[in-house]
């Protein structure tokens, strides 16, 4: 397969991981990778292991801490690949994970992206078929997912919280639809995340202001708690084989 497929690595306080993570993209099988890291205001310490990184085709961008959507949409446009895979600075990928991704969406010309299993915090998250019914009620897909380049929306850089669930959003109110596929494609990686005291009121209010933006079926706690349960019982039934 000679289609390229462009990794783009947003970090700031990954010194912990980033080798880890591009050492597993690196290892990808059976896949042209170009790696592009931006260091979006990054520590010094993770800037100088970004910089050692640099070689021949990993590219290094640095920027004024701008946030993840902006450090996204910049290595994008500095990017070349057909199709676009944002990874963050601290996972591992399975070695098979982008030959896994790329071979779904050559099988299914007509998906606009490709996403899969993965491990959050060591907690198993099994890939769901596709359904625009449940994308707008729960944010079920992985940023980390290919995506071709002729659907990539960009990242809206004014929200903090859920820009993936924006972006496929986005991809499929344009038309576009995902695919799924069953093996596990990565893991977080145990390291010192930094505490967030206003992670609650950061998540409300990304989603209203996604509601606003997207019409989103409106639900209080007792629907939301409907939908999960119902979820929960389509994946089990649905499962991706």
């Amino acid at each position: 397969m000679n289609e390229l497929i462009s990794v783009i690595i947003p970090c700031q306080n990954d010194a912990e991981t980033l080798r880890t993570t591009v050492q597993s993209i690196q290892e990808q099988q059976s896949v042209n990778v170009e790696i592009i890291i931006v260091c979006d205001g990054a520590t010094q310490d993770t800037l100088h292991i970004a910089q050692d990184l640099a070689k021949e085709n990993i590219q290094v961008l640095q920027q004024e801490a701008q946030g993840a959507p902006a450090a996204r949409n910049a290595g994008a446009r500095l990017s070349k690949g057909a199709y676009l895979y944002f990874c963050d600075a601290d996972v591992k990928l399975a070695p098979n994970a982008l030959h896994t991704l790329l071979t779904a969406l050559q099988k299914n010309t007509k998906a606009a992206f490709a996403y899969g299993s993965f491990v959050f915090d060591e907690r198993p998250m099994p890939a769901v078929h596709f359904s625009h019914y449940w994308l707008q009620r729960l944010n079920f897909i992985s940023t980390m997912s290919l995506i071709r380049r002729a659907h990539f929306p960009g990242f809206d850089t004014h929200l903090k919280r859920f820009q993936d669930w924006d972006l496929w959003l986005s991809v499929v109110e344009k038309g576009g639809r995902g695919v799924a596929v069953a093996p596990q494609l990565f893991q977080t990686l145990a390291h010192q995340r930094s505490a967030i005291s206003t992670r609650s009121e950061l998540r409300a209010e990304a989603k209203a202001y996604l509601s606003q933006k997207h019409q989103l079926p409106k639900g209080g706690a007792l629907k939301s708690l409907v939908w999960k349960i119902s979820f929960t019982i389509y994946r089990l039934l649905h499962p991706v084989r």
